[in-house]
């Protein structure tokens, strides 16, 4: 099943189509004794003559239903009342009578027939004979090595035992696909409908199929065992919320959990209770939440039991509808299976896929959302000079927050008035904290970053990481866009003078271009990615509008920057000074909602994932978009002539032609 969100598919056809007879083409040439098929339109018709195509059925934006059934011809959501359409503004041409009005609908699922995907894995006698091994051959010494060795498969097989006389009989594993920029959350149900309905389908009736490996014809019946996920899409198969403090679907409402107050997290002390009685673990309190361990291990909610919290949930679907504070979201569309609530194994987690998460973050903990160099990988090596070194080892070190108990023991050694202590700590502490590092109670990777990077670094034109492609100035002289500029938000003490005992202490933007970015090497242990950059004073005009001066340079003792602090920007050249130009900032591109809350502020989202305790990403609250209507001035009316609005508003010219490699 494919849910697409855009509207672009039959625009894009026509490259589709020239990219595959392009390698239709190559392919028949290297292989010209094996006959192949003519181009993509053959290749279609084959495969819808195996009944291996697929349906498009149209949904709500909103995910509150499916035009299917008796919904088929309608034009509107019947729970939002949204259209189906993609509605574009009036014009004249379009009340033409020549004129071909053709809807085009907002969003699309495709879905694949589950049916007859399932009578062609038996057209083969030799995939057909694997689909009874579990049954012939698997050796039954009950040790787990196949499914079939699982106590749900064998209490399956003993609550529906005719479905169990015949091993060909279908238990399967589906994998589920929804590309674009929004998950449909806990409304996956309404694109689970189809399916649900063929499972019924193979369950109830069953369908006649050949099995080619006895040559003869068999009614085959199919069941959905489990479903395999990660926790988080746990959550939108079950309707069993996986966050706050009743988070485990297992212990259900007897989940034992506690908010911690300043990391503003709730954790989940209870797992001792799944221990033996008789493990020590249960008496230890100094290791755990200060008390001893007495409970039983919880009993598994069957699905019975779940079936009858969930008889007074509130089963609507659709992004505008209410957020449900229970922690039953739904009543899963797998209920409606006959079978599903006698399933000893409804929803199952997807170990590697959670282990690899878990790796993933350990690995970024240090300094989080590593990016990657484009282009040439292996990067150009130089050698940093003595001062570029220390500034960026003292940046690496100040902004590393795994180091911040050795900074605030720095800052209490320091001494004088305010400003010459924050200037002497900035300026002393690498050295000092190379010695410090001496002392046994530092662990050894402090020991190995205090040491410092090589003088040995690695330099790069272009840099992916936060959503955003960065690119030198140098890169960008041979590129027709813009990818150099750089925004950060950081908590800055300003001093009004070297006497000020009141320094100031707020978050302030600042605003910039990459000259250079480096990869430092700390001796094969650490490597930490900076940008080097020019920074400007910016200024907002008398209609907030922020700008800078690219002539009028600062901080130019302080250029590095780690690369995971920063956010994209854009300058805009002013009209009358070459020099100063307008910031605009944008939205990463790899920034997608994936909750089930009504309306996600996504800025705020991706501002509120902070890398750092001392620096905050700036996040636009305009979606990378220009607001072209002026609220701070009065409107004024021009008449002009409607043939001439009608040439301006559809006139377009030739769009230039941009490097491939920019985009």
């Amino acid at each position: 099943m494919d849910v697409d969100s855009d509207s672009d598919s039959e625009i894009d056809s026509e490259s589709e189509t020239n990219s595959y007879d392009d390698m239709d083409a190559l392919l028949n040439d290297r292989f010209r004794d094996v006959a192949q098929a003519e181009g993509i339109k053959e290749v279609k018709t084959m495969v819808r003559g195996l009944g291996l195509d697929y349906k498009k059925i149209d949904a709500c934006p909103n995910d509150c239903m499916l035009y299917w059934k008796e919904y088929e011809k309608d034009t509107s959501c019947h729970e939002c009342g949204t259209s189906r359409w993609i509605v574009h503004p009036l014009v004249e041409a379009d009340v033409l009578p020549s004129k071909k009005y053709h809807n085009i609908p907002v969003k699309t699922m495709r879905h694949f027939s589950l049916i007859p995907r399932l009578q062609i894995v038996l057209m083969c006698s030799a995939t057909a004979k694997s689909m009874r091994w579990h049954d012939e051959e698997r050796r039954k010494d009950e040790k787990l090595r196949h499914p079939a060795d699982g106590q749900s498969w064998k209490d399956f097989d003993n609550r529906h035992t005719n479905f169990a006389l015949d091993p060909r009989n279908e238990y399967f594993m589906l994998s589920l696909l929804i590309p674009g920029p929004k998950s449909p959350g806990n409304d996956i149900d309404i694109y689970l409908q189809p399916f649900i309905e063929e499972l019924k389908k193979l369950w109830e009736v069953g369908v006649e199929t050949y099995d080619a490996s006895k040559n003869e014809t068999f009614q085959m019946y199919a069941a959905l065992m489990w479903t395999i996920s990660d926790f988080s899409a746990y959550a939108m198969l079950s309707g069993w919320s996986t966050k706050g403090k009743l988070a485990c679907p297992c212990c259900n409402h007897g989940t034992c959990s506690n908010y911690l107050k300043y990391s503003r997290k709730t954790c989940y002390m209870g797992h001792r209770a799944f221990l033996p009685e008789d493990h020590p673990w249960r008496a230890n309190k100094r290791s755990f939440n200060g008390k001893v361990e007495h409970r039983q291990v919880p009993l598994l909610l069957s699905g019975t039991e779940a079936l009858s919290q969930l008889e007074y949930v509130d089963n609507s679907f659709g992004k505008l509808k209410p957020k449900k504070d229970d922690s039953w979201k739904k009543r899963s569309i797998f209920f409606d299976l006959p079978y599903w609530q006698y399933n000893t194994s409804r929803h199952n987690l997807d170990v590697m896929h959670i282990e690899k998460n878990i790796v993933d973050n350990a690995f970024s903990n240090l300094f989080p959302k590593g990016g990657v160099p484009l282009g040439t990988k292996k990067g150009e090596p130089f050698l940093l000079d003595d001062k570029s070194r220390e500034q960026v080892h003292s940046y690496t070190l100040l902004n590393c927050h795994k180091v911040d108990d050795y900074v605030s023991e720095h800052e209490t050694y320091q001494q004088g008035i305010r400003w010459m202590r924050a200037k002497n700590h900035s300026k002393n502490f690498p050295t000092w904290f190379k010695t410090r590092a001496l002392l046994h109670d530092v662990p050894n990777w402090i020991k190995e970053l205090s040491r410092g990077p090589t003088q040995c670094a690695k330099r790069y034109s272009s840099y992916f990481i936060n959503g955003y492609r960065f690119h030198t100035r140098q890169r960008e002289v041979r590129c027709k866009t813009q990818n150099s500029g750089v925004t950060l938000v950081a908590l800055t003490t300003s001093f009004a003078s070297t006497k000020d005992a009141n320094p100031i202490h707020e978050n302030v933007s600042y605003y910039g271009r990459v000259n250079d970015i480096i990869e430092l090497d700390y001796y094969k242990n650490f490597k930490v990615t900076l940008f080097k950059c020019d920074w400007f004073e910016a200024r907002k005009d008398a209609y907030g509008s922020t700008y800078v001066h690219f002539n009028k340079k600062c901080y130019q003792e302080e250029p590095f920057v780690l690369a995971c602090q920063v956010h994209q920007c854009f300058y805009v050249q002013d009209a009358f000074d070459k020099n100063k130009h307008y910031v605009m900032k944008t939205v990463p591109r790899d920034l997608f909602s994936i909750s089930d809350q009504v309306a996600i502020d996504a800025e705020d989202t991706y501002e509120n994932e902070p890398f750092d305790n001392s620096t905050v990403p700036s996040i636009p609250n305009d979606d990378g978009e220009v607001d072209l209507v002026r609220n701070d001035l009065n409107e004024v009316l021009v008449d002009v002539a409607k043939e001439v609005y009608f040439s301006q508003e559809y006139n377009t010219g030739s769009d230039e032609e941009y490097d491939s490699e920019d985009f």
